[in-house]
């Protein structure tokens, strides 16, 4: 089965990412941080030998389009650019989802907040859906997920689910239970959102 990785990202553009972590790195700072952790992600997808990356950008408030950076990344790594759509983050996955599956892809789907898939854990993930699984996720330690992998768009999985909050991978159980739905869980990520969980990125990408 060829797996399409989908990278979820916006521009990096200070005062607009990682607001969270401003605190402690500053709104330049922080949109550093998210940069390098957008090219890690697209590099662990190339290292992980992804049949196909692509880059799915969010809307930003100062720049048009995907910004200078995603677009020189893009451009180096020759990956399609993306605009997200729809009016909430289930939405947006269910879509980027369907346009993969439609493709003869199967997808995984990540952001870029968790370091672990640059270490291995993007590997795991892709091994695990071409060995068959009909659907994967990784569990967050804030009650989220961090990565979905599926071979057919599990539409229902993105409705009324309380994003952002601590229930969302209990939510999301619930409706691939309450549908049949099969899937794997993976071992336990974690997300950089707060000052707190900055102990899980490393060192050199700080600088």
């Amino acid at each position: 089965m060829r797996v399409c990785v989908q990278i979820f990202t916006r521009p990096p553009i200070p005062g607009e990412c990682k607001t969270r972590l401003i605190p402690a790195l500053g709104a330049t700072g922080a949109a550093e941080l998210h940069a390098k952790m957008t090219r890690a992600m697209v590099l662990a997808s190339l290292d992980a030998q992804a049949d196909r990356v692509e880059l799915h950008f969010g809307p930003s408030e100062s720049v048009e389009g995907p910004g200078e950076f995603l677009t020189a990344l893009a451009l180096r790594y020759d990956m399609p650019l993306i605009p997200q759509r729809g009016a909430n983050l289930g939405l947006r996955m269910q879509n980027a989802i369907q346009n993969a599956v439609e493709l003869g892809w199967a997808s995984i789907l990540i952001g870029t907040d968790c370091p672990q898939h640059a270490f291995g854990a993007l590997d795991e993930a892709i091994r695990v859906m071409r060995c068959g699984a009909p659907a994967l996720f990784r569990p967050a330690s804030d009650g989220g997920y961090v990565c979905v992998g599926m071979r057919e768009n599990y539409a229902e999985v993105f409705d009324e689910i309380d994003w952002g909050t601590a229930v969302v991978m209990e939510q999301t159980r619930r409706r691939l239970v309450q549908n049949g739905y099969g899937w794997v869980e993976l071992g336990l990520g974690y997300d950089v959102d707060w000052p707190e969980d900055l102990r899980h990125v490393p060192r050199s990408w700080l600088r």
